[in-house]
Protein backbone atom coordinates (compact mmCIF):
# COMPACT_ATOMS: atom_id res chain seq x y z
CA UNK A 1 0.00 0.00 0.00
CA UNK A 2 1.39 3.56 -0.93
CA UNK A 3 0.86 6.32 1.71
CA UNK A 4 2.13 9.21 -0.30
CA UNK A 5 5.36 11.02 -1.04
CA UNK A 6 6.60 12.03 2.71
CA UNK A 7 9.92 13.32 1.50
CA UNK A 8 8.65 16.13 -0.97
CA UNK A 9 5.42 17.04 1.91
CA UNK A 10 8.27 17.42 4.88
CA UNK A 11 10.59 19.39 2.20
CA UNK A 12 7.97 21.94 1.23
CA UNK A 13 6.46 21.79 4.32
CA UNK A 14 10.07 23.02 5.52
CA UNK A 15 10.03 25.81 3.14
CA UNK A 16 6.88 27.35 4.46
CA UNK A 17 8.40 29.71 6.75
CA UNK A 18 11.15 30.91 4.52
CA UNK A 19 8.36 31.54 1.17
CA UNK A 20 5.82 33.21 3.31
CA UNK A 21 8.99 35.96 4.85
CA UNK A 22 9.78 36.13 1.01
CA UNK A 23 6.69 36.37 -0.64
CA UNK A 24 4.93 38.66 2.27
CA UNK A 25 8.19 41.13 1.76
CA UNK A 26 7.43 41.51 -1.48
CA UNK A 27 3.91 42.44 -0.87
CA UNK A 28 4.31 44.79 1.75
CA UNK A 29 6.64 46.35 -1.03
CA UNK A 30 3.95 46.50 -3.78
CA UNK A 31 1.36 47.11 -1.67
CA UNK A 32 3.34 50.41 0.40
CA UNK A 33 3.81 51.68 -3.53
CA UNK A 34 0.16 51.37 -4.14
CA UNK A 35 -1.08 52.79 -0.55
CA UNK A 36 1.81 55.88 -1.31
CA UNK A 37 0.02 55.85 -5.26
CA UNK A 38 -2.95 56.50 -3.25
CA UNK A 39 -2.42 58.98 -1.03
CA UNK A 40 -0.47 60.88 -4.01
CA UNK A 41 -3.39 60.69 -6.31
CA UNK A 42 -6.22 61.77 -3.67
CA UNK A 43 -4.78 64.99 -3.38
CA UNK A 44 -3.74 65.74 -7.10
CA UNK A 45 -7.26 64.56 -7.85
CA UNK A 46 -9.13 65.46 -5.36
CA UNK A 47 -10.93 62.47 -4.58
CA UNK A 48 -10.60 62.58 -0.62
CA UNK A 49 -13.43 65.75 -0.43
CA UNK A 50 -10.69 68.38 1.36
CA UNK A 51 -11.15 71.09 2.42
CA UNK A 52 -11.54 73.66 -0.18
CA UNK A 53 -8.75 76.31 -0.35
CA UNK A 54 -10.04 80.10 0.67
CA UNK A 55 -10.55 82.41 -2.35
CA UNK A 56 -7.03 84.77 -0.84
CA UNK A 57 -5.08 81.05 -0.95
CA UNK A 58 -6.53 80.24 -4.52
CA UNK A 59 -5.32 84.14 -5.21
CA UNK A 60 -2.09 83.65 -3.85
CA UNK A 61 -0.82 80.35 -5.19
CA UNK A 62 -2.91 80.20 -8.18
CA UNK A 63 -4.74 76.82 -7.44
CA UNK A 64 -7.45 75.43 -6.04
CA UNK A 65 -6.12 72.26 -5.41
CA UNK A 66 -5.67 71.59 -1.24
CA UNK A 67 -2.32 70.61 -0.17
CA UNK A 68 -0.42 71.31 -4.10
CA UNK A 69 1.57 74.75 -3.77
CA UNK A 70 5.20 74.00 -5.36
CA UNK A 71 4.55 70.22 -5.25
CA UNK A 72 7.14 69.65 -2.48
CA UNK A 73 4.44 67.69 -0.06
CA UNK A 74 3.00 65.38 -2.29
CA UNK A 75 6.04 64.76 -4.44
CA UNK A 76 7.36 63.80 -0.82
CA UNK A 77 5.41 61.05 0.07
CA UNK A 78 7.16 58.00 -0.27
CA UNK A 79 7.55 54.11 0.54
CA UNK A 80 9.78 51.08 1.78
CA UNK A 81 9.86 48.10 3.27
CA UNK A 82 11.36 47.67 6.80
CA UNK A 83 10.39 43.47 7.14
CA UNK A 84 8.05 41.48 5.87
CA UNK A 85 5.21 42.26 8.19
CA UNK A 86 5.47 46.09 8.12
CA UNK A 87 6.14 48.41 5.24
CA UNK A 88 6.07 52.32 5.79
CA UNK A 89 4.25 54.83 3.75
CA UNK A 90 3.89 58.78 4.58
CA UNK A 91 6.15 61.69 4.38
CA UNK A 92 9.92 60.23 6.03
CA UNK A 93 10.59 62.74 8.86
CA UNK A 94 13.49 64.74 6.92
CA UNK A 95 12.03 65.62 4.20
CA UNK A 96 12.49 69.50 3.24
CA UNK A 97 11.05 71.84 0.73
CA UNK A 98 12.96 73.91 -1.61
CA UNK A 99 12.99 76.57 1.59
CA UNK A 100 14.27 74.08 4.16
CA UNK A 101 10.91 73.76 6.08
CA UNK A 102 10.12 70.32 7.80
CA UNK A 103 7.55 68.59 5.22
CA UNK A 104 6.33 66.35 8.25
CA UNK A 105 5.61 69.58 10.32
CA UNK A 106 3.86 70.97 7.54
CA UNK A 107 1.46 67.72 6.81
CA UNK A 108 0.93 67.48 10.49
CA UNK A 109 -0.13 70.50 10.68
CA UNK A 110 -2.33 70.31 7.16
CA UNK A 111 -3.57 66.52 8.85
CA UNK A 112 -5.01 67.99 12.09
CA UNK A 113 -5.70 71.31 10.95
CA UNK A 114 -5.25 74.55 13.04
CA UNK A 115 -7.78 76.71 14.67
CA UNK A 116 -4.69 79.06 15.63
CA UNK A 117 -3.55 79.56 11.49
CA UNK A 118 -7.34 79.26 10.03
CA UNK A 119 -6.12 75.62 8.43
CA UNK A 120 -9.10 73.17 8.01
CA UNK A 121 -8.24 69.45 8.55
CA UNK A 122 -7.32 68.11 5.20
CA UNK A 123 -6.33 64.58 6.12
CA UNK A 124 -4.95 62.46 3.21
CA UNK A 125 -3.95 59.30 5.20
CA UNK A 126 -6.95 57.80 6.59
CA UNK A 127 -8.83 58.14 3.18
CA UNK A 128 -5.87 56.22 1.19
CA UNK A 129 -5.56 53.72 4.20
CA UNK A 130 -9.41 53.00 4.14
CA UNK A 131 -9.32 52.95 0.02
CA UNK A 132 -6.42 49.73 0.32
CA UNK A 133 -7.53 48.29 2.95
CA UNK A 134 -9.33 45.85 1.25
CA UNK A 135 -7.20 45.07 -1.65
CA UNK A 136 -4.33 44.79 0.80
CA UNK A 137 -5.91 42.10 2.66
CA UNK A 138 -6.59 40.31 -0.42
CA UNK A 139 -3.17 40.49 -1.52
CA UNK A 140 -2.47 39.28 1.56
CA UNK A 141 -4.70 36.55 1.47
CA UNK A 142 -3.83 35.54 -2.06
CA UNK A 143 0.69 35.02 -0.73
CA UNK A 144 -0.74 32.62 2.33
CA UNK A 145 -3.03 30.95 -0.26
CA UNK A 146 -0.07 30.61 -2.71
CA UNK A 147 2.80 29.66 0.06
CA UNK A 148 0.26 27.26 1.80
CA UNK A 149 -0.39 25.23 -1.43
CA UNK A 150 1.46 21.79 -1.02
Amino acid sequence: MRTGPWEQTIKKLSMVGVNLEVQMAKTMGIEAKRLEKSMRDGIRLKRFNLADNKPSTIKAKGSSTPLIDTGDLVNSITSKVISHTTAFAGILRGAKNKKSDSLIDIATVNIKGSKKKNIPARDFITPAIKEREKPFQESVNKVAQGVLRI
